[in-house]
């Protein structure tokens, strides 16, 4: 059974860039956030130069779970953390939820709202990085803090 983590405790944000994105996972890390609660998601074609190579290289040592899948419409996305569980159990249970994407579904499990896994799917689809933290509500508060600039709106 697709079982994500607890609903409606996640905070997402989106960055233009992968040293954005690293930038925001090294703060959270320093901050003592749990890595084993965060996640990142970007299109494959987003990751191709050397710099974003180095990128994901250390985000592999970073994030525990890793997934890389072809997605309609978005193609080809890189997974770290362990939405990228969430992404493979939602394909081999065939979830889907309002017509989302594989990753959609795993997003809305989570607690995304429709509106936002929407802004989510369509920000991996244009080329951007995809940081999710989650967990319990008293553990996100620095999450939210760090990544306020760049949170998309849950509603």
């Amino acid at each position: 059974m697709f079982q994500p983590a607890p609903a409606h405790n996640v905070v997402a944000a989106v960055f233009n860039s992968h040293l954005q994105a690293e930038e925001c996972v090294e703060r959270l890390r320093l901050a003592g956030f749990d890595q084993a609660k965060l996640s990142l998601a970007a299109r494959s074609a987003s990751v191709d130069d050397d710099l974003a190579q180095k990128f994901w290289d250390v985000i592999r040592e970073s994030l525990p779970g890793w997934a890389v899948i072809t997605l309609p419409r978005i193609g080809t996305v890189v997974v770290a953390g362990p939405l990228g569980g969430w992404i493979m159990a939602a394909v081999r249970n065939q979830v889907l939820f309002g017509g989302f994407s594989a990753l959609g579904a795993s997003l809305y499990a989570l607690g995304i709202p429709k509106g936002a896994v929407e802004r989510c799917e369509s920000a991996v689809e244009a080329g951007n990085f995809l940081v999710i933290a989650h967990g319990a509500a008293g553990e996100l508060g620095t999450a939210r803090e760090l990544l306020a600039a760049w949170a998309l709106k849950m509603e």
